[in-house]
């Protein structure tokens, strides 16, 4: 059984992202995993997210000659919730130092990431995620302090209590409360 078979067959739902996940791993399908979440705008795409996201967590070495493919991927990210997990993951590489992005890439990452985050139909995770990463990559560029400033002031606006919380955490972190 290949990966493709795996994320088309029937077996969904609890349970799903270990066996997706356990499957990258054991069989080193991060490229056919990646391929999945660009070529695919349904279920495919997250299911294959989330179980990228499994595996990472589970042994980030393994991740790591797929890390260029990764971060090139992500300003095409178009699934909402592929951009949870991808933001994620992208957040845990930024914040331990496993990639640090050179200043062109913390620019195509710092757009991607804004671009999420301003979307209409951005979700509160993905929102909090963006926040975190944007705050992360505004050490190398300026604007993003500017933008996450006033995305987080919208937000304070009608606040879910855990982007509230968040936005309170990054606010600190800068210096602002």
């Amino acid at each position: 059984m290949d990966y493709f078979s795996i994320i088309n067959g029937e077996f969904t739902g609890k349970g799903f992202k270990t066996h997706i996940g356990s499957y990258i791993l054991e069989h080193n399908a991060y490229q056919e995993a990646m391929e999945a979440v660009k070529k695919y705008r349904d279920s495919r795409a997250f299911y294959s997210a989330w179980g990228l996201e499994y595996a990472f967590f589970k042994d980030r070495e393994k991740f790591t000659p797929y890390l260029e493919k990764f971060i090139k991927d992500i300003p095409d990210i178009r699934h909402e919730s592929v951009r949870r997990e991808y933001g994620k993951i992208l957040y845990t590489l930024l914040q331990s130092g496993q990639f640090v992005p050179s200043l062109e890439e913390a620019g195509i990452l710092a757009e991607a990431v804004a671009g999420w985050a301003t979307e209409e139909k951005a979700k509160i995770a993905n929102k909090v995620w963006c926040f975190d990463i944007l705050y992360l990559l505004s050490e190398q560029i300026d604007w993003c302090r500017e933008i996450l400033n006033d995305l987080m002031e919208k937000e304070m606006l009608s606040p879910s209590p855990g982007l509230s919380h968040r936005i309170k955490k990054i606010k600190a972190l800068m210096g602002q409360e």
